[in-house]
């Protein structure tokens, strides 16, 4: 299932690139702490291809948050995605963005392991920092990701650093 929806996901996103003609795509990693309803979190991480038409934000997110140890609780999303790109200042956007996607959630204790699939709903805020735009690195940015990935099961939420590129 996570596969298929996976894969669905990104021929969705190499057809909306296809249809629409954009004024730029971004992809973009994240690195930060989460912490979730049912679990001490550790570390998630996301990576992010984001296509945008006049301020609107179309794209396909994957994150996977995880601890490390013998018996981890971690969990993977995939999700599709809209937003607004809001400029605030000539160095600073604010892009707000939600969507809709998958969400699977490993419950790892040393009595059971249990795999939760639910339908997820990622709630995100990222702050982008446009601090090289006159100089060779002006298609790298760099930003603050705060999100929620709101579901039935485990809401998860992480604040990540970014690294965007633009092209």
């Amino acid at each position: 299932m996570q596969k298929r929806f996976t894969l669905i996901a990104i021929l969705f996103s190499i057809y909306l690139k296809a249809q629409i003609s954009s004024d730029k795509s971004s992809i973009s990693l994240g690195v930060g702490p989460y912490k979730s309803e049912k679990t001490d979190g550790l570390i998630a991480a996301q990576l992010s291809l984001q296509f945008y038409h006049k301020r609107n934000i179309l794209g396909l997110n994957l994150e996977y948050g995880g601890q490390i140890g013998q018996n981890p609780n971690n969990y993977i999303t995939s999700n599709l995605l809209y937003g607004r790109d809001i400029k605030i200042a000539n160095f600073l956007n604010i892009e707000l963005i939600s969507g809709i996607g998958y969400y699977s959630f490993s419950l790892n204790n040393y009595a059971y392991n249990k795999q939760i699939e639910t339908i997820n709903f990622p709630v995100r805020i990222n702050l982008i920092f446009d601090l090289y735009r006159n100089s060779i690195f002006k298609g790298i940015k760099s930003g603050l990701g705060f999100g929620f990935n709101l579901n039935s099961e485990n809401i998860t939420g992480n604040a990540l650093i970014l690294l965007q590129v633009n092209f």
